[in-house]
């Protein structure tokens, strides 16, 4: 055989053969028992709030007859795990939790229902459905956080008071920070999205979406959210199950073709005339105190309180110190006195 045929066909097999290598190295290495949550639609126990379209994860803590507080979760693609402390304020309050669509254990639905409009129409209606006519407390938590302040915003009448725990960015000068200082984790991502992808192969395949979801669920944080800036031992257990195509959907939609944030919550901010309460773990580098002392200045009566080493996750990580600060304002509806300016704190994962 030709020296130029050899080389060709023995080039042409190394082509072949060290993909199909590469992935049966990664496939036998990343052998494990891993599991996925069920969904309401297959699992006929989970709590749920049914609507005509679609069927949602939720739970509700306290009596219907004491003051309604509706918690929105972090996202998009979460759920609201990381946020049970919060039932502790069932003494007084009736707790609504839920999933959102497509996330967490709620309703898997198509790609053209995972809009931020209809997020925002899911938040009327749960509000609707158990608050009724009644004025209604909101508390948002990161992306959740945005969506809560849209719809205070949107209906001011309806809300007497809005927590606001860490929120995400409310306009695209806000947003062009989170995004350059996701920039920074890129490339530990990219090695915890391959390991991630690895895994998602033994993952049982209880519906269409479980593997993607899987993956979804292991990358979807940063440790620039944490203390000591390193991804928490039991991050897993503080959410259920993560929703791809809901982050994908609605993250897709509000960037442009430059690859630009065109999203604006300021819309109809100048109408929240209640005092609103903001919350931010000390830890945070990404959406934490600094940040959000920006973010305070965005509304006309806003007050920022700081929960001592706690990160992103700071009713997991600090319930008791978390809640004392919520119900005080939940009581009142006055503002806390102001912690220390975050400009001068200096994070715990830094001393």
């Amino acid at each position: 055989m030709p020296p130029k045929i050899k080389r060709f066909l023995l080039g042409l097999l190394a082509a072949f053969c060290l993909p199909v290598l590469a992935f049966a190295l990664l496939w036998f290495s990343s052998r494990g028992d891993y599991s996925q949550q069920e969904t309401v639609s297959s699992q006929p126990a989970l709590p749920r709030i049914a609507f005509k379209d679609t069927t949602l994860h939720a739970e509700t803590f306290g009596a219907s007859h004491l003051p309604p507080v509706v918690v929105v979760h972090d996202g998009p693609g979460g759920d609201y795990r990381s946020l049970l402390p919060l039932k502790a304020l069932s003494d007084q309050h009736f707790i609504l939790f839920y999933d959102q669509r497509g996330s967490g254990l709620s309703e898997r639905v198509a790609d053209t229902e995972l809009t931020l409009e209809q997020a925002r129409q899911d938040l009327a209606a749960v509000i609707d459905q158990h608050a009724g006519t009644k004025p209604v407390q909101l508390l948002g938590h990161g992306w959740g956080g945005m969506l809560a302040a849209a719809y205070t915003a949107e209906h001011p009448q309806r809300v007497t008071r809005l927590v606001l725990a860490e929120p995400g960015f409310l306009n695209a000068e806000m947003a062009a920070q989170v995004l350059f200082a996701g920039q920074r984790g890129a490339s530990s991502q990219l090695l915890r999205t391959a390991s991630s992808w690895g895994r998602s192969f033994h993952v049982p395949a209880i519906d269409p979406d479980a593997r993607r979801d899987f993956v979804f669920g292991q990358i979807r944080t940063q440790a620039a959210y944490y203390c000591d800036q390193q991804l928490p031992a039991d991050l897993s257990e503080r959410s259920w199950r993560g929703g791809f195509r809901a982050w994908k959907m609605q993250t897709q939609a509000v960037v442009d073709g430059q690859g630009k944030i065109q999203l604006d919550f300021l819309k109809g901010l100048d109408k929240i005339q209640i005092p609103v309460l903001l919350l931010s773990g000390e830890c945070n580098q990404i959406t934490g105190p600094r940040f959000q002392s920006r973010q305070q200045r965005l509304f006309a009566r806003a007050a920022l309180r700081i929960v001592p080493q706690s990160s992103h996750d700071l009713f997991w990580e600090q319930p008791e110190q978390s809640l004392s600060v919520v119900r005080e304002y939940l009581a009142s509806g006055q503002l806390p006195t102001p912690a220390q300016p975050p400009e001068t704190t200096t994070p715990q994962s830094a001393r």
